[in-house]
C-alpha cells in the first residue's frame, strides 16, 4: 500500500490532476488485488502446493502399497486355483488312463479268447479234413487193393489158361 501512496504523491508532484492521479492509483490497486500477486501470496501458494504434493505422494504410496497387496493376494489366489485345477486335471487324466487300461485289458482278453476259439475251430476243421483225407485214402487203397486182386486173379487165370494150353500142346 505504501507504494500506491508514493505513486499518488509522485503523480500530483508532476502536476497530474488529483482526480486522474486517484483514478490511476485506484486502477492499479484493483489490478494488484485482482491479478498481481505478492511475495507473501507466492510463498503461501508454494507452501500449500508443497503440502498438497506431499499429501498426493503419501496417497500414491498408500495406493501403490494397497495395489501391491491386492496383487499379491490375487496372485496367491490364482496360484491356488491353478494348483487345484492342475490337481483336478491330474486326477481326471489318471482316471482316464486307468479306464483306458481297463478297456484295453478287456479288449486284449476278448481278442485272446477269440483267437483261442478260432484256433480251436481251425484245429477241428484240420482234424476233420485230415480224417476225411484218411478215409478217402483208405477207400482208394481198398479200391486199389481190390483192383490189384482182380488183375492178379485175371493174370492167374490167363496164366493157367496158357499153362493148360501149353500142356495140351505138348
Amino acid at each position: 500500500m505504501k507504494a500506491l501512496y508514493s505513486l499518488y504523491d509522485a503523480l500530483v508532484a508532476i502536476n497530474v490532476p488529483t482526480d486522474k492521479a486517484r483514478a490511476v492509483v485506484d486502477s492499479m490497486e484493483q489490478d494488484m488485488v485482482a491479478s498481481l500477486t505478492t511475495k507473501a501470496d507466492l510463498t503461501a501458494a508454494q507452501t500449500l502446493l508443497s503440502h498438497d504434493m506431499r499429501a498426493v505422494r503419501n496417497e500414491l504410496k498408500q495406493d501403490i502399497e494397497s495395489l501391491r497387496n491386492e496383487l499379491k493376494q490375487d496372485i496367491e489366489s490364482l496360484r491356488n486355483e491353478l494348483k487345484q485345477d492342475i490337481e483336478s486335471l491330474r486326477r481326471e487324466l489318471k482316471q482316464d488312463v486307468d479306464s483306458l487300461r481297463t478297456e484295453l485289458k478287456q479288449e486284449i482278453a476278448g481278442l485272446r479268447n477269440e483267437f483261442k476259439q478260432e484256433t480251436i475251430a481251425l484245429r477241428n476243421e484240420l482234424k476233420q479234413d485230415i480224417e476225411a483225407s484218411r478215409v478217402a485214402f483208405r477207400l482208394e487203397l481198398q479200391l486199389l487193393q481190390s483192383s490189384m486182386t482182380v488183375r492178379l486173379g485175371s493174370i492167374m487165370v490167363v496164366g493157367l489158361g496158357l499153362l493148360f494150353a501149353a500142356l495140351k500142346l505138348t
